[in-house]
């Protein structure tokens, strides 16, 4: 009988890990599988605002997505500061600028 509840206990044990597994692996965009290393959304934030001469106080309305692209897995970060709206795509791997763009913010004149 402990043997049988051993066995219970080990199929549940495995099918709670391999779930767990699966939650950590998998996106959530188009069920892609991540890899394993991924700098985060934070570090991509501080990519760009260091790129662009700015302070994370100083950027407003920040906007970051995680895409896939060609290359693999992306951060997408938009900002404005100092009246310059700004678009950066930043590996997930890599942490590297792959993308930088910036044009002049429209006014609301």
């Amino acid at each position: 009988s402990s043997s049988a509840a051993s066995d219970v206990y080990k199929r549940q044990s495995l099918v709670k890990g391999f779930s767990i597994f699966f939650r950590k692996r998998i996106s959530p965009l188009r069920g892609c599988v991540m890899q394993d290393v991924n700098i985060g959304t934070s570090t991509a934030q501080k990519a760009a605002f260091s790129d662009a001469g700015v302070s994370a106080d100083t950027a407003k309305n920040t906007e970051t997505d995680l895409i896939k692209l060609d290359d693999g897995m992306c951060y997408k970060v938009d900002f404005t500061a100092n009246d310059i709206d700004y678009s950066y795509i930043i590996s997930a791997d890599t942490g590297k600028i792959v993308i930088s763009r910036s044009q002049p913010h429209p006014s609301d004149k």
